[in-house]
């Protein structure tokens, strides 16, 4: 390890010439996951690639073209202990909500988090990580003044609670020290 390039990821075969990573992880397959966005002039939409650890594509996993209550630029990405992959989505317009995705083990929808309910102060977050007791911590950033919390969410209930709150000034990536930094997974 000396810090050299050995290799990058080869997005030949997507078919989307919009390619543009966000994050990446290493899923139980051994595949790595790449959130990417697109850079439409709406900023909808986004997809979930997946290539070998040489770096060669492999597939689209999760591709949406986007919108209310669908996948919107896609940052964050990180698999659960029950073997899901929880995705980070903005939102579409006011009338939706920023959320967690959650996906199967072949891409299928699943389920959602929402991180506030329509009318509420809007909040977003770019990094999730699972950790302690197997819940998501989640940072969280209110555009309108950049402060933040991190929340503890127990995602079967859907519910959170706050685990570090002001004076954040926006709080983007976690990580706990038993933490496995290829995968995200937390060693308990």
């Amino acid at each position: 390890m000396n810090g050299k390039l050995i290799d990058r990821l080869d997005a030949a075969g997507f078919p989307n010439n919009d390619y543009h990573p966000r994050a990446v992880v290493l899923g139980p397959d051994n595949l790595l996951y790449v959130t990417v966005r697109d850079l439409k002039k709406d900023g909808l939409g986004g997809h979930v690639l997946r290539f070998t650890a040489e770096g060669r594509f492999v597939d689209v996993f999760i591709s949406d073209v986007g919108g209310i209550d669908r996948l919107n630029r896609p940052e964050g990405l990180v698999f659960g202990p029950d073997g899901r992959l929880y995705v980070t989505s903005f939102r579409a317009t006011p009338d939706d909500t920023d959320s967690i995705r959650i996906y199967d083990d072949g891409g299928a929808f699943l389920d959602k988090i929402d991180l506030y309910q329509t009318g509420e102060t809007r909040v977003f977050s770019q990094a999730i990580l699972f950790g302690p007791q197997g819940h998501l911590f989640v940072p969280v950033i209110n555009p309108a003044d950049a402060t933040g919390a991190v929340r503890r969410y127990d995602v079967a209930a859907k519910t959170f609670e706050v685990f570090a709150d002001t004076p954040l000034r926006e709080p983007w990536y976690l990580t706990f020290g038993a933490t496995n930094p290829a995968t995200l997974a937390y060693g308990q």
